[in-house]
């Protein structure tokens, strides 16, 4: 986009919130690139619908700046007919860069899931470098509400079904564990240079911590389970 046009939609995006919101446009337009060439009624909308389902104007403003995604993707038509989730819900989806807490809405990212899970063996999604970050975000949420213990039964029972682990470090733990498993590379479980410097560097770190009492011994009965090699060399001792 040119920068004459870049520069009419800062203005434009200033006047919607209002010159005295304190709101940084420009940091928006950087942190989500498509608010450049969307429809303004679009984004004029979706802001005067947060603002009636949220009580906490600066809040709300500060949900956006964090993720401006949130002008461009509104609950679908499906759901607005239907719409389950409260303003609170809501507000608390926000917090997350997600539309709505729909049930709808949560559906799909389920099927989303999924499809995740059958793609790489796992559900521990958030922790792979091409990870979809809309999915990421809304694990992230279902982490955070299992942790306050705002999380439906029958939304856990449905994550749990695929696999998904709930503790952040866990999951990240297994996803390196998953790869290991899988891995045709001999070095990752003896010495020698790896093709993978940081599953190598992982491996390391486990040999590291066993060393030092500091690996649960659940962790080491599933790395015996493979047959990892704890006197190999260490890159990072």
């Amino acid at each position: 986009m040119q920068v004459r046009a870049v520069s009419a939609r800062l203005l434009q995006l200033q006047s919607l919130f209002g010159e005295d919101s304190g709101v940084d446009v420009a940091a928006m337009l950087i942190r989500e690139p498509q608010l450049a060439g969307a429809d303004m009624k679009v984004i004029a909308r979706r802001l005067l619908e947060m603002r009636l389902a949220s009580g906490m104007q600066g809040d709300m403003l500060q949900m956006i700046q964090a993720q401006p995604g949130l002008l461009l993707h509104g609950p679908s038509a499906e759901d607005v007919g239907h719409q389950e989730d409260t303003d609170e819900e809501r507000r608390r989806a926000w917090e997350f860069g997600l539309p709505s807490d729909s049930q709808q809405d949560w559906s799909r990212r389920l099927s989303d899931l999924r499809a995740y899970r059958d793609c790489h063996g796992d559900a521990h999604v958030g922790f792979r470098e091409r990870d979809v970050p809309e999915l990421i975000r809304w694990a992230a949420k279902q982490r955070s509400d299992w942790r306050s213990s705002a999380m439906r039964s029958d939304r856990k029972e449905a994550l749990e079904a695929l696999g998904f682990e709930f503790d952040e470090a866990k999951a990240e733990w297994m996803r390196w564990y998953a790869e290991l498993a899988t891995s045709t590379d001999d070095t990752m479980l003896g010495s020698g240079l790896s093709r993978d410097l940081y599953l190598y560097n992982w491996c390391s770190v486990q040999r590291i911590a066993k060393r030092s009492g500091a690996l649960a011994q659940d962790r080491i009965v599933l790395l015996d389970a493979i047959a990892f090699d704890w006197t190999g060399a260490d890159a990072l001792s």
